[in-house]
C-alpha cells in the first residue's frame, strides 16, 4: 500500500512473503462436485490468518447444522465440529486417502489461481478493483474446469 506508514502497512504485510504487502482470500470447493462454491475476501495478510477469516467473517457462518469442511493443518486449532484436518482428533485412518484427495483437489485449484500473473505482481489500482479481478479469475477458472475438459476428479464416494 502507498503511502508507507509503519502501523498502517504492517496490517497488510505477510509473514509468508518476507513482510511484503498482500491480500488473503478464502476459496472453497464443493467436496462432491469439485466446483468453486465460495470466494471471500480480500483480507489484509497481517491482520487475518486463514482460521480467523473462516471463523469470524467467512464460510463458518454459512455452514448448515452438522456440515463440516476439509482443511489443511492451519485449521487444526479450530473447532473439530466444523473443521476436519489431517492431524485432527476425528480423522480416522481408513478415511485418510479420500481426504487427501479432497485437499489435493483444493490445492490444484489454488495453483490455477497462482498462474494468473496479476495476482503475483504489484497491483497498482484500488483494493476494490483487486476483489473484482479475483472474482473474475474464480469465474474463469470454474468455466475452464467445467467446459474445457479439465474437470477435477470426482469424490462421489466421500461420505462422512
Amino acid at each position: 500500500p502507498f503511502p508507507f506508514e509503519a502501523k498502517w502497512s504492517k496490517r497488510w504485510s505477510s509473514h509468508k512473503f518476507n513482510m511484503k504487502p498482500g491480500l488473503r482470500y478464502e476459496i472453497a470447493l464443493c467436496i462432491l462436485t469439485g466446483e468453486i462454491c465460495w470466494v471471500n475476501g480480500p483480507w489484509p495478510c497481517g491482520l487475518y490468518n486463514d482460521w480467523k477469516i473462516f471463523n469470524e467473517c467467512g464460510l463458518r457462518s454459512f455452514l448448515e447444522e452438522h456440515e463440516r469442511v476439509e482443511a489443511d493443518n492451519g485449521y487444526r486449532a479450530g473447532d473439530p465440529e466444523v473443521v476436519k484436518t489431517p492431524n485432527g482428533v476425528f480423522h480416522p485412518e481408513e478415511k485418510k486417502e479420500i481426504r487427501n484427495r479432497v485437499r489435493a483437489r483444493q490445492e490444484t485449484v489454488n495453483s490455477r489461481f497462482k498462474n494468473w500473473k496479476i495476482l503475483s505482481e504489484k497491483f497498482r489500482h484500488r483494493i476494490e478493483d483487486h476483489s473484482n479481478v479475483f472474482n473474475s479469475i474464480a469465474v474463469i477458472t470454474q468455466f475452464e474446469l467445467k467446459y474445457n475438459n479439465h474437470p477435477l476428479f470426482s469424490v462421489a464416494e466421500y461420505a462422512d
